[in-house]
């Protein structure tokens, strides 16, 4: 009976452990996604002054 509930908590550690590395590589995945999604927003605001600056100076 020990030894069974012995395995069931090293069991239960595995998995724990299993899920954290899961919670770990999705807070990794979407720290990435953030500065992703910031980079993104600075190219299409320079994209806009590009476009911007080309208009008003009649290149448009």
């Amino acid at each position: 009976m020990q030894e069974m509930q012995s395995n069931l908590n090293k069991e239960m550690q595995e998995q724990q452990k299993i899920l954290d590395d899961k919670d770990k590589q999705i807070n990794s995945q979407e720290e990435q996604h953030k500065k992703d999604l910031e980079r993104i927003a600075e190219l299409e605001a320079m994209l806009k002054e590009s476009r911007e600056s080309k208009e008003s100076n009649g290149q448009g």
